[in-house]
């Protein structure tokens, strides 16, 4: 098991994107789907991972999907409201018609989410990097097991990844941030911003 964390240590590398100001917990989600098809065949036809992370504490969600529809990333999104009883008040994807379509917007429209894109990025950072972190995690998992099943693990890893993964730049764990200690995860992720925000760096609800 050591052996394997060693040979899939994370390599920490500076990106140059925008980065994404929120208020507190819950203000800004972003989304974003990984691609798992090529292990479909040993996980049932599941060929998605959607993931959701709350940028400021940094929490995520994750459900596996068959297809990207709209309809079906809709159902999803609506899931993890519902299980979770959180919302953001705003939500950051990219493009995809996966996102823009009458049923995703609904759901957003039903729980008074405003949609956001980021000038001239195909994807949020945040999102591109916890996509990597759990690509991370399950060629892990892979190495351990010896197989490409995923779908029994991947609510074991999404719980590891919230109650025991210490984020750097929170200096805890995803779980561990709430309204209590908001302000002081605050001044760790902006140090110099003052709040209230300036104009948002986001163009709202188009394509």
């Amino acid at each position: 098991m050591d052996e394997a964390k060693e040979l899939h240590r994370k390599v920490i590398k500076k990106f140059q994107k925008r980065r994404i100001v929120t208020k507190g917990v819950d203000d800004i989600w972003a989304a974003d789907l990984l691609i798992m098809n090529q292990y479909s065949r040993q996980n049932g036809g599941y060929n998605y991972l959607f993931n959701v992370i709350d940028t400021f504490s940094k929490y995520l969600f994750i459900v596996p999907l068959k297809k990207k529809s709209g309809q079906e990333v809709a159902q999803a999104f609506e899931k993890i409201l519902r299980e979770s009883k959180r919302c953001p008040t705003k939500l950051h994807v990219d493009r995809g018609k996966e996102f823009v379509n009458k049923d995703f917007q609904k759901v957003l429209d039903k729980n008074n989410v405003t949609m956001y894109h980021t000038f001239n990025e195909e994807k949020s950072a945040i999102a591109e990097r916890v996509n990597r972190t759990i690509n991370e995690k399950l060629k892990l998992h892979f190495e351990v097991v010896q197989n490409f099943r995923w779908v029994d693990a991947i609510g074991r890893i999404v719980s590891e990844y919230n109650t025991k993964d210490v984020h750097r730049s929170i200096g805890t764990t995803p779980a561990s941030v709430n309204k209590n200690n908001e302000e002081e995860i605050r001044e760790k992720l902006f140090p110099l911003t003052k709040f209230k925000l300036e104009k948002p760096i986001f163009q709202a609800g188009q394509p």
